[in-house]
């Protein structure tokens, strides 16, 4: 029992790449996932209710398109879908369905919000956008039923700051934020906290003119409650993070401090202070 999923791409054959992996960390079993078409990159992957695993990202077909793979719990396929967006997060719903989030070229770049059945079919889609660029980098169905996304938005500071946007359950936007401040900011992951708002991690380049991993705490309505700007002379960039039972965080991060790059792992307390 237990154990870890892990997916991205395997170059030798340009397919999405699935690695089961024991409890211990050994590899259970590989495949190779992906269709007739070319460059098959998975950029999130989640066990779902029935034991096997959903999987988004990007292909390439005369340009970049999302799919999303289901597979069984030995990691073959069940059925793949194509969808007019690059695909950066998926998530199981509480109706079997699910919602993935990403970018689309549309109208100069927008996020966009599907919804598909748990067979995959298209329910709705949402393009979420305004003037400049936004970019979905994160989705959870939060417990209202509606979704919450965060990501990047150019249309304030040419620079990029970090997006959080609120959705009800048909993908309406509800409220949108702006998080950042001075250069650039970015958000690549957000879930709920008990307290019923929002963590949210990624990269801030304000401090120190370099990358540092970033911790934003909101409440229920996006407001910045505080934030932390993580990190060394070096670069740290934040790609998830999840409360803790102590009601603290735990960040993933990489780190280019020694040797070229490292893992970087988080503590902090309920306040973002590391422990």
């Amino acid at each position: 029992m237990g154990g870890y999923i892990l997916a991205g791409r395997k170059l030798e054959s340009d397919k999405a790449y699935l690695i089961k992996l024991d409890v211990n960390g050994d590899t259970t079993w590989t495949k190779e996932l992906g269709g007739i078409y070319t460059q098959y990159m998975a950029n999130s992957v989640e066990q779902t209710s029935d034991g096997g695993y959903i999987l988004a990202g990007v292909y390439f077909d005369s340009g970049y398109l999302g799919f999303l793979i289901k597979t069984d719990a030995a990691g073959n396929l069940s059925w793949l879908k194509s969808f007019p967006l690059q695909a950066t997060s998926v998530q199981q719903t509480a109706d079997g369905g699910y919602v993935i989030t990403g970018y689309s070229s549309l109208n100069d770049g927008d996020i966009y919000l599907v919804k598909t059945d748990s067979a995959g079919d298209l329910v709705w889609s949402q393009g979420i956008g305004g003037s400049g660029y936004q970019y979905g980098s994160s989705v959870r169905q939060v417990a209202d039923g509606g979704y919450i996304i965060a990501g990047n938005n150019n249309s304030v500071d040419a620079n990029g700051d970090g997006y959080l946007v609120k959705t009800d359950s048909s993908g309406n936007v509800l409220w949108s934020q702006i998080i950042g401040g001075a250069l650039y900011q970015s958000i690549e992951s957000v879930r709920q906290t008990v307290d019923g708002g929002y963590i949210l991690a990624g990269e801030d380049d304000s401090v120190d003119l370099n990358c540092n991993a970033y911790l934003v705490k909101t409440d229920s309505s996006g407001n910045v409650s505080w934030s932390k700007s993580i990190g060394d002379s070096s670069c740290q960039y934040a790609h998830d993070v999840q409360q803790t039972t102590d009601g603290g965080y735990v960040i993933i991060a990489d780190s280019d401090s020694n040797d070229g790059g490292d893992i970087y792992l988080i503590k902090t307390d309920s306040a973002g202070n590391i422990e």
